[in-house]
């Protein structure tokens, strides 16, 4: 038996279903919001690897809990988003194709119905309660699923926007990784700019900008008790304080990954760049304070997101660097 076998997500559809699907949800009831606590929470222990993937995609697909007549919800998702499927692919479509995604299959069925080609290998997923029926259909478990599904199966071309799929690139006879549109073959030295190290930072920046937030309400609102300029510096260098401590060993661990020793220079110069993204912190805060009416809670979450921003840039490239340099050469 031989197919075309196609990844879904950032391969045939433009973006990420389910985080489509669950943001359109949202927007329906946006009483699923209730949920986002527990998703978070445990989105950030995945990603520090204390608990794996498939506990932290249960815990993200509760919000299916809230949700009735979910069946109309899907084709009504379909209805507006099946223009996401990208047009290199409707020119070249077979019958026989098969989709094989981490997505879950309740997701993925009706559109691959709608395309008219055959059911999807996807992960298996109670559409009542957001439990796993199957693992998750990622990885080498792909190559399980297929070869169970079709014992005979020969796949002549796979196509994937992600090295994860890496046993499947090596079980076809042609594979070719796609980037938006574009579509080329797949060697030995084939790269994919990597995504993790921004998500992580994006997650450890949250925590940080939580941790500097929640400091500089909880000394303005309940220890100073005004919003003078002096209170306001006062809260933000101390609130800064508690930030940057976590923030050093979370990037150094987490984010970049750098596992060289410890030593006082790399720690000397992550402090010194964080000193100059709090003088522009303290700058952007006394004018935006000063001569704007914005509540001055708003403008501190606004100048962290720049912040945040600035950080990544100088931590990469500037602290962590010869980190990072000392364990390629290693």
């Amino acid at each position: 038996m031989k197919v075309n076998l196609y990844d879904f997500d950032g391969t045939i559809y433009d973006g990420d279903s389910t985080l489509d699907f669950y943001l359109f949800c949202l927007r329906k009831k946006l009483s699923l919001i209730r949920f986002f606590p527990v998703q978070l929470f445990y989105l950030i222990l995945f990603k520090i690897k204390f608990v794996k993937k498939k506990v932290f995609k249960e815990k993200f697909f509760i919000f299916l809990t809230g949700i009735d007549n979910i069946e109309k919800i899907i084709n009504e998702f379909w209805q507006i988003n099946d223009k996401k499927i990208k047009k290199w692919y409707l020119c070249q479509k077979q019958k026989s194709d098969i989709i094989i995604s981490a997505s879950p299959s309740f997701l993925l069925e009706p559109i691959a119905k709608q395309l008219k080609i055959k059911k999807p290998i996807a992960t298996n997923i109670d559409v009542k309660n957001g439990k796993f029926i199957s693992e998750n259909c990622f990885g080498y478990e792909k190559v399980k699923r297929l070869t169970s599904k079709y014992p005979n199966v020969i796949i002549e071309n796979f196509y994937t926007d992600s090295l994860n799929d890496l046993p499947l690139i090596n079980l076809a006879k042609h594979s070719f990784i796609v980037r938006k549109n574009k579509l080329t073959p797949y060697t030995n030295n084939h790269k994919i700019s990597p995504r993790k190290e921004i998500v992580n930072y994006l997650i450890v920046g949250f925590l940080t900008m939580f941790i500097t937030v929640a400091t500089y309400f909880v000394l303005t609102t309940f220890i100073f008790k005004t919003t003078t300029q002096l209170s306001i510096q006062l809260s933000n260098v101390i609130s800064w304080i508690c930030a940057v401590i976590f923030a050093y060993f979370a990037n150094r661990k987490y984010v970049f990954k750098v596992s060289n020793n410890f030593n006082i220079v790399e720690m000397s110069n992550f402090f010194l760049s964080r000193l100059l993204t709090l003088g522009i912190d303290m700058f952007l805060m006394f004018g935006l304070t000063t001569f704007t009416k914005i509540d001055d809670l708003w403008i501190k979450i606004f100048v962290q997101i720049i912040v945040v921003v600035l950080n990544y840039v100088i931590s990469k490239f500037v602290v962590f660097s010869n980190g990072k340099k000392k364990i390629k050469e290693t």
